[in-house]
C-alpha cells in the first residue's frame, strides 16, 4: 500500500512533463506512485515519459484524445484501483512542479 497517489493527465505537454515527473521523483518521501495518463499527445510528451524507468510510475495511452474532463476522470479511476487504501491523493497539471 502506497500513502500517496500522484495523478497526472498530460496531453501535449512536452515543455513540461520531464521537470513535473522529476520534481515528484525528487522529493525524500518514496512511498508513492506516479499515475500517468497520455492523452494522445501528439508532440514527444509520451517519448518522455517513457525515459523515466522507475517502477513507481504507471502509463496508460490513449488512443484519442478524451479531452480534460475525460482523461483526468481514467487518470483518478486509475489511482483509485491502483490503491484504494492510499492516505492522500495529489493531482498536478503537468506544468506544475512540486
Amino acid at each position: 500500500m502506497v500513502k500517496l497517489s500522484v495523478a497526472i493527465k498530460s496531453y501535449n505537454h512536452a515543455p513540461y512533463i520531464r521537470r513535473c515527473i522529476e520534481s515528484i521523483l525528487d522529493q525524500d518521501f518514496e512511498d508513492f506512485a506516479v499515475i500517468v495518463t497520455d492523452d494522445a499527445s501528439t508532440d514527444g510528451t509520451l517519448e518522455i515519459v517513457r525515459e523515466f524507468l522507475d517502477p513507481r510510475i504507471h502509463l496508460e495511452v490513449l488512443p484519442a484524445n478524451l479531452g480534460v474532463s475525460g482523461a483526468m476522470n481514467r487518470t483518478i479511476a486509475r489511482a483509485q484501483r491502483a490503491d484504494r487504501n492510499s492516505e492522500l491523493r495529489r493531482f498536478r497539471p503537468a506544468g506544475k512542479v512540486l
